[in-house]
């Protein structure tokens, strides 16, 4: 009577994974528009975000320098400041998110394909081609999307009430702001309102200032020898005097 015992096999094709970091270990990553390094010892290095070519920054700048030409520049400087206005709108989404422990992964002025990207620490910052807004990207701000587990605690679905609502009320919170510094900035230092030195501004054809030769731009100086510093001055003067004939001293550059 002859004993066969069966031992256990490995089949030749068959081949257990290696374990991470030794050589012929498996590995895939995916990433959107990044490149990404592999390290001698099996690590993974930050993924450096691509940059696009220069040729994207020229043909930028020249549609723009044709939008000069073609409309001028009053039509630039209306596209800049609308775009100015939503970036600053982005900012406040930013900067709340930030503050309030989100992740933030992009910040990003315009739309369409990238012109220049650099990232900084978790966060991607840059321009793209289309000058049409802004926007920043905070994992979890729709309800079905997939969200990494290790982002997940940070993500917007998962932040306080509280932290949700100021978030989102502090893009339109920015737009109160910027009109607030706006005016502040233009009558401190543009709008500066001298009451001792007026002058005409037009002449209304066929009237008694048009009559007596006065032209937009005189300064009036007197009206029967009573001074007219203010422009209240010369409306008293001519109403004590009504259908008089008075002389009138003004000063024309």
């Amino acid at each position: 009577m002859t004993d066969v015992t069966e031992a256990p096999s490995t089949p030749p094709d068959e081949t257990r994974p290696a374990p991470a970091g030794e050589p012929g270990s498996p590995s895939k990553t995916t990433t959107d528009s990044t490149t990404t390094n592999v390290v001698p010892d099996g690590q993974i290095a930050e993924p450096e975000i691509e940059r696009s070519g220069a040729w994207r920054l020229l043909l930028t700048a020249a549609a723009i320098a044709a939008l000069w030409w073609w409309q001028g520049l009053a039509l630039v400087v209306v596209i800049l400041a609308l775009v100015f206005m939503i970036t600053m709108h982005e900012f406040g989404h930013y900067i709340t998110a930030k503050r309030a422990g989100m992740k933030v992964t992009q910040f990003f002025i315009g739309f369409g394909p990238r012109v220049w990207s650099i990232r900084r620490g978790e966060t991607e910052y840059g321009i793209r081609a289309i000058p049409a807004g802004a926007f920043v990207k905070v994992p979890g701000m729709l309800r079905d999307e997939e969200v990494a587990a290790s982002d997940e605690a940070r993500s917007y679905r998962k932040a306080s009430f509280k932290d949700r609502v100021v978030m989102a009320s502090a893009g339109s919170a920015m737009h109160f702001i910027m009109a607030f510094v706006l005016l502040m900035g233009y009558f401190t230092f543009f709008d500066q309102v001298n009451p001792d030195v007026w002058s005409v501004e037009s002449v209304v054809s066929g009237s008694a200032a048009d009559a007596a030769g006065v032209q937009p731009g005189d300064r009036v100086i007197s009206v029967d020898g009573v001074p007219t510093p203010e422009v209240r001055d010369l409306s008293e003067a001519v109403r004590a005097r009504p259908g008089e004939t008075v002389p009138v001293v003004v000063e024309r550059d």
